[in-house]
């Protein structure tokens, strides 16, 4: 199913709605700890066809947090690998 950038906008600006009202709910509601917050949105792209980013806190933790739980205090190549896969990634939309 293919969705217009114009109709997933309305849906993300829904979404960055929510985030708000969460946002402006009680800290103290057990629940809170269980919802991933928003630190900013923007918009990019041109004025005809501009796109919502969302910025959230990373899923998983930092690579120097978890390399002092590892044993041998360096990454296994399996993560080293998928982790320089998604840093070229990024770079490469900026090349």
């Amino acid at each position: 199913m293919f969705i217009k950038s114009t109709e997933l906008s309305e849906q993300l600006n829904n979404v960055v709605d929510i985030y708000n009202r969460i946002k402006g709910a009680s800290k103290k509601h057990h629940g809170r700890e269980s919802i991933r917050s928003l630190y900013d949105s923007f918009d990019i792209g041109r004025p005809e066809d501009k796109h919502i980013c969302l910025v959230h806190p990373a899923l998983f933790e930092s690579i120097s947090a978890f390399l002092p739980r590892n044993p041998i205090q360096r990454l296994p190549a399996q993560v080293l690998a998928v982790v320089l896969q998604r840093v070229f990634w990024a770079l490469d939309i900026y090349i």
